[in-house]
């Protein structure tokens, strides 16, 4: 095979238990034995089913769609819960009032194709509602939390980067075991050679840990304020929020921020040639947590009509410019403000009534937050009818999982995760790791071969299989699922005779035969016209 401009060769044999590979420097052996304990699985689509009945739980999350771009091509993509998807070279066409056709199949006719008018911003507003867990049951569970000071965090740490990091019950203490970084496309995890542990009353003098975990619902908030030596996880409070898109009709008239708010002006500040300032907020409210006087409160109004966040100068609070957002790499994601409060008294600090201080925010049960960027991601997107009409989707379903005891379900095993449902084929929020695409073996995510796998595969099991939604007990079964061969000395496949060849003459394309054409031996015959939609696509029966 040729690869970045070497040629590399390769040999290989195996039987019915191994797999043995070399490239001319490397002999490996691995195990091709489902039942090995160290053979890897893992399942990248599950279906959801009603444990009493069997059904299959369906959501209406979206619907496939056609889009006729100015440019005169027509793109295909998707419209539901979280907006719109298109194809890179179409989305910037895609207007607020452009037209999209949905595309339904449904009998062997062609599919019917139903015009909807695109409603759209340059930004998108988020609820976020709270649930809460002890930070004992939250055992292990990892999470990614943005550190801006790192004065008494961890020796060495860099200061405004974002942390893997996790609780370790039986230590008594948080763990760091890794950084994230962030390049032009995507970011990854740097696992540390040996972990970190965070210094007592770190977070404390913080008001508490902030952070995030699909694993953990999301959004997380673990409060420690006041907690200066041996912390009690069985009655400290991990509070995660349940995320939902605000839709128009939804949409709060008066909104209040505190800490992490951003203004139309501050925004193209902080993105402008030569800016001076340190982040698109306005500066008393960057890294703010202080108790805040009321001249000091950011205050917006929301235009509902437009999907808009409006600052007081009544500016849109959008900024879709993404060569400025990727000068600045923590924000080349887009700009999100911190959190958003209805009633200003509700954040007012227990000490002194006067003030406002943000951990009070932390306590409500439902607070916003408002991101804008030149992503998809960023942006609210929905339809209307030919009445008028917002078409609301159904939002995932947040069920919980009591993973399994056992070896092959590692630190996660006995802990409840949160997982999110977004309808067949499309649960997430199973923790992960990366593995070696050569080896299958663990490995940091930063490695040029890394690849993300989850960490177990939930079994196919009508008792180790539950998930649970509110208290609505459910099926999970796997749909898709990969085998990841175990790693096994080479010795192995010498004892059980999987040698590798040598001096082998490999076949040349001229005994190559081709099937579709009428002369050939192996003609498989006339291909046939394809006049209608697919019926089945991934298992999801269309029609």
């Amino acid at each position: 095979m040729s690869q970045m401009g070497q040629n590399l060769a390769y040999s290989f044999a195996y039987n019915d238990s191994f797999f043995r590979r070399s490239d001319g420097i490397a002999d490996q052996c691995f195990s091709r034995l489902a039942n090995d304990p160290e053979t890897g699985m893992s399942v990248w689509r599950y279906g959801l089913y009603d444990a009493a009945s069997g059904e299959r739980v369906n959501l209406s999350s979206g619907f496939p769609i056609e889009f006729g771009a100015p440019d005169g091509k027509t793109y295909h993509g998707q419209m539901g819960y979280y907006g719109l998807w298109l194809p890179p070279d179409a989305a910037s066409q895609a207007i607020n009032g452009s037209t999209v056709q949905r595309v339904t199949y449904a009998g062997d006719g062609p599919p019917t194709k139903t015009p909807y008018t695109l409603v759209k911003a340059d930004g998108r507003l988020m609820k976020y509602t709270k649930k809460s867990r002890t930070l004992q049951s939250a055992d292990k569970i990892k999470f990614n939390a943005f550190i801006f000071d790192v004065t008494g965090f961890f020796d060495g740490a860099m200061p405004n980067r974002q942390y893997e990091m996790y609780w370790d019950d039986a230590a008594g203490a948080f763990k760091v075991s890794g950084v994230i970084d962030c390049g032009d496309k995507n970011c990854s995890t740097r696992s540390f050679d040996s972990e970190k542990t965070v210094t007592r009353g770190y977070f404390a003098q913080h008001g508490g840990l902030r952070g995030w975990s699909q694993s953990l619902g999301g959004e997380v908030f673990v409060a420690l304020a006041g907690i200066s030596n041996a912390v009690p996880s069985s009655d400290v409070s991990v509070i995660y929020r349940v995320q939902d898109l605000v839709y128009p009709a939804d949409m709060p008239s008066n909104l209040y921020c505190l800490r992490e708010c951003p203004t139309a002006a501050s925004i193209q500040s902080f993105f402008g040639p030569d800016s001076s300032a340190a982040s698109p907020f306005v500066a008393s409210t960057f890294n703010n947590w202080n108790p805040t006087s009321s001249d000091g409160v950011v205050s917006y109004t929301m235009d509902s009509q437009a999907a808009l966040l409006k600052d007081a100068t009544s500016t849109a609070v959008t900024f879709t410019d993404r060569e400025a957002l990727q000068m600045r790499p923590q924000y080349q994601w887009g700009v999100r403000t911190g959190r958003l409060f209805t009633t200003l008294s509700d954040a007012a600090c227990t000490q002194d009534p006067s003030r406002y201080c943000d951990n009070k925010v932390d306590e409500l049960a439902t607070y916003y937050q408002w991101e804008t960027g030149p992503n998809q991601w960023n942006q609210f997107a929905a339809v209307k009818n030919a009445q008028g009409s917002i078409v609301a989707f159904d939002a995932p379903l947040q069920v919980t999982y009591t993973v399994p005891s056992g070896a092959k379900y590692g630190q996660y095993a006995g802990t409840s995760i949160v997982l999110q449902y977004g309808g067949f084929g499309e649960l997430w929020g199973i923790p992960g790791h990366c593995v070696s695409r050569l080896t299958n073996e663990k490995v940091s995510c930063d490695g040029q071969e890394s690849r993300y796998v989850p960490a177990f595969v939930i079994p196919f099991d009508e008792e180790l299989g539950r998930v649970n939604n509110g208290g609505t007990p459910l099926l999970a079964k796997w749909l898709d699922r990969e085998i990841r061969f175990a790693k096994k000395d080479v010795q192995e496949c010498t004892g059980a005779g999987v040698t590798l060849p040598s001096g082998l003459t490999l076949p040349s394309a001229g005994i190559l035969r081709d099937p579709s054409d009428p002369t050939s031996d192996i003609y498989i015959g006339t291909k046939p016209v394809v006049t209608d939609g697919p019926r089945v696509i991934h298992g999801e029966v269309k029609f």
